[in-house]
């Protein structure tokens, strides 16, 4: 494995054993305690719960002492394990309120005391010995119900079953010394005593006479002598440390012992870390990885780890290569059944580099030999995967023509989605019903069966056991609803869906999830008109993710609101920059919302320097070639279409078609945001057509559909809704020249001003200031006229500056 070393790591001497490590010798400790009665009886529970943490490491994910997770390590300091008493210990008192506030932290002392006295007591390897050896006096014997050794402590000593939680541990640590060579011997009691050295500043007893310090130099110096050509006769020729209190100055090349079953399950959840949050391993963890390559057999999971590292970090080649490694290991031990498996790797690995045609071929295959082996929950977990890749990807098997990559997937996903069914997992089926959402709101079938698949899922995830392996399935249920109901327009329903994601993944520390749910809310900021919330949820710029490919989602979702804010100000010319760099990261997003809203975004920009003719085509470039598969985005494009030709063409009834075709789309699927915006499109046209003889009409259909768009609260639509009042009240007032139709378009364009104020949306600002010059102009108002020149004066002004940073930039 190509891991780096830390240079002041690489005389680091390692031993692996089956169950023994300084800190299991630490949770040794606190068992001994804790059954010869030495720990106080109040706060035995979060003793031994730390104690039961340290027993379970890594096997069930993300592992917590009072709420705080614990971070993966090799091989856990003692100071940090004292620290872990002292916490849950206060944690634990702190929930009663019967104790007095001392009292924490003088029993917390007389535990850290007691502990350390037991482990500073051991003053040689004899002792050391000894002591692990002494723990199997804790284990009944077979054929009796009291272990008889030691009678002065068996009043107040008790005793563990080897069946036991607690006896299992004990048993395995002392039978795992028993078999452990001389040398090994040496070498754990090397990695003790400097698994201990850090207390000593701590720990500072009287010196007892048989300690070293307090002997003759000379007999001192004989035995050190006498153990060292012992050693030496042994080939150990480290031999500082044999004596406890000489090893402080010898720790340069450290000894390093780790349990295989703590890095085993160290390796398994660092790769569920990897997989699920894109956590980089830590620096003790690699050193170990790094120890260990030139004899990874024994580890295959080795390989699997810093290929998941290397694809982590967008490396192809070494990925791969790891990836390899990791299979050959796998099939030369004869776990041939897991080749499957290897295929469904080696699929993630093409998918997440964009070759989707390998990525497909190797899929195939798994399901081939999967069906073979008759694997039915490796054929759920390819459900899963499938569903996973086609998301983004439907141009896949949504293309005109049938051809091999449509045939195949949407049989592969008919196959699949009947396999999971006979396959009792709840967790699999949730993810089914996803799918089958997120193909409903796609095609633009009716609310109905996109509710229907919705609320199965939820209910699936909600009425089974719950287990953590689930909380991410909940959170794409939630994701999917949040993605519904904003596309519905009831941004209650969206918030709330969005607090309760805030709320589970809060639990979770799942980056990836957790990075999603606030550019969720982010966006519903954004739209709301909160843009310097939005842009303060969104401050971190990405770079720092560990995970390349969030942080590259993280930023073009910030960079998105960048430019939308920037079309709004007038800064052209650097939108025009923005979205050419945007245009050549998209491929890499593999979003493909991101890639329908830069589209619409860049219509936007052409249509606000003019440039409607570029817009047009852009825009029909998506109609003729079927290059949307979202019905949203094909309403939203037709709308937009429809908009450019009430403000550019000299026939706008040329736009009704096209976006009455939209507003029965609309309709159809429930899309209340998309029917007030094509709605408004509409009042457009019509007043383009003939204001005079419209005016009426499109008041009429203000006023209905004013109610819906305040529910829909996004401030462009609810601004150009009372934009378009103004102007139809205007022509209201030429038509009967009554002062309250002038009143109510005043208050009318008072609001639209505030909002676009609000949105810095310049141009529509414009347009406002122009009408009231226009009423100004039909009324004679004096004041009037002096408010419209002074605010087109402060306009211009600031769109002067916006230019000006424009080219700055």
């Amino acid at each position: 494995m190509n891991l780096p070393k830390e240079p002041h790591e690489q005389r680091t001497k390692l031993l692996l054993t089956p169950a023994l490590s300084p800190a299991r010798i630490g949770t040794l400790a606190l068992i001994s305690l804790y059954c010869f009665g030495r720990i106080p009886a109040i706060v035995v529970p979060p003793v031994m719960s730390v104690v039961v943490d340290q027993i379970d490491g890594f096997k069930n994910g993300i592992t917590k002492q009072f709420g705080k997770a614990r971070k993966p390590e090799v091989n856990e300091e003692l100071v940090d394990l004292i620290d872990r008493l002292s916490e849950s210990i206060d944690s634990y008192f702190s929930r009663k309120n019967d104790i007095k506030d001392d009292t924490a932290k003088r029993t917390s002392d007389v535990v850290t005391h007691a502990f350390l006295s037991y482990l500073w007591s051991v003053q040689n390897m004899d002792m050391f010995y000894d002591l692990i050896h002494r723990s199997s006096r804790l284990l009944l014997k077979e054929n009796a119900k009291q272990d008889r050794v030691g009678k002065e402590n068996d009043a107040r000593r008790k005793q563990l079953a080897k069946t036991s939680y607690l006896g299992k541990f004990v048993y395995n640590v002392s039978v795992n010394l028993r078999a452990l060579e001389f040398d090994e011997t040496v070498h754990l009691w090397h990695a003790f005593v400097q698994y201990r050295e850090p207390t000593r500043a701590i720990y500072k007893p009287v010196r007892p006479l048989s300690d070293p310090k307090n002997r003759d130099a000379k007999e001192l110096d004989y035995d050190i002598r006498i153990s060292s050509m012992i050693l030496k006769n042994a080939n150990i020729t480290d031999v500082a440390g044999y004596h406890s209190y000489d090893f402080a100055p010898h720790l340069q090349a450290g000894a390093l012992t780790v349990s295989e079953i703590d890095l085993s399950d160290l390796l398994d959840y660092q790769i569920f870390l990897l997989e699920a949050y894109g956590t980089p391993t830590p620096p003790q963890v690699r050193n170990v990885l790094s120890m260990m390559s030139a004899s990874s057999n024994l580890f295959p999971s080795l390989h699997y780890v810093s290929y998941l590292e290397y694809l982590n970090r967008e490396d192809y080649e070494n990925a791969l290569f790891e990836l390899h490694r990791y299979f050959d290991y796998m099939m030369s031990n004869d776990q041939r059944v897991f080749y499957h498996y290897a295929l469904v790797s080696l699929a993630t690995l093409e998918s997440h580099f964009g070759n989707n045609r390998e990525a497909l071929r190797a899929i195939d295959e798994s399901i081939s030999v999967a069906r073979e082996h008759q694997d039915m929950s490796c054929l759920s977990f390819l459900l899963t995967w499938l569903i996973d890749f086609m998301r983004n990807k439907p141009e896949l098997y949504k293309s005109g023509t049938p051809g091999e990559n449509v045939d195949t997937i949407t049989q592969t996903l008919k196959v699949l989605n009947s396999k999971t069914k006979e396959v009792n997992n709840l967790n699999l089926q949730a993810v089914s019903c996803q799918f089958e959402a997120l193909q409903a709101m796609a095609d633009g079938e009716p609310m109905s069966k996109v509710m229907n698949n919705l609320i199965r899922a939820s209910y699936i995830l909600l009425s089974s056991p719950w287990r953590e392996s689930e909380r991410s399935v909940l959170l794409k249920t939630c994701d999917l609803q949040i993605a519904n109901w904003s596309r519905i327009g009831i941004s209650t329903l969206s918030n709330v869906m969005t607090d309760v994601a805030a709320d589970t993944f809060g639990f979770s520390h799942n980056l990836y999830d957790e990075a999603h749910v606030l550019m969720r809310r982010a966006n519903a900021e954004f739209l709301k008109g909160n843009i310097k919330t939005a842009f303060e949820i969104m401050a971190d710029d990405g770079s720092s993710m560990s995970n390349v490919s969030l942080g590259r989602i993280w930023s073009f979702r910030k960079m998105l609101f960048t430019l939308s804010n920037w079309i709004c100000k007038g800064r052209l010319h650097a939108s025009k920059a923005l979205i050419d760099s945007l245009k050549i990261q998209v491929s890499e997003v593999k979003e493909i919302n991101f890639e329908a809203e830069l589209i619409y975004l860049e219509v936007s920009y052409l249509q606000r320097v003019g440039d409607s003719t570029a817009a047009h085509k852009l825009l029909s470039s998506q109609f003729v070639d079927r290059k949307c598969y979202d019905i949203y985005w094909l309403i939203e494009y037709e709308i937009l279409y429809a908009a450019i030709i009430a403000e550019s063409s000299t026939a706008p009834s040329r736009g009704l078609s096209i976006l009455l075709n939209a507003l029965n789309l609309a309709y159809d699927t429930s899309l209340v945001s998309l029917s007030c915006k094509a709605m408004l499109t509409l009042v457009e046209l019509l007043l383009a057509m003939d204001e005079d003889q419209n005016w009426s009409d499109c008041k009429d259909i203000l006023y209905k559909t004013m109610p819906s768009i305040l529910q829909v609260d996004q401030i462009a639509m609810i601004a150009k809704g009372f934009y378009l009042l103004a102007v139809t009240f205007k022509c209201k007032f030429i038509h009967d020249r009554e002062e309250e139709s002038l009143n109510q378009t005043l208050r009318f364009l008072e609001h639209a001003v505030l909002l676009y104020k609000k949105s810095s949306d310049l141009g529509m600002l414009e347009k406002c200031f122009d009408l009231e010059t226009r009423l100004a102009q039909i009324t004679n108002h004096a004041e009037l006229i002096a408010h419209a020149q002074e605010s087109t004066k402060k306009l211009i002004s600031r769109k002067l500056e916006e230019m000006a940073y424009c080219i700055d930039t």
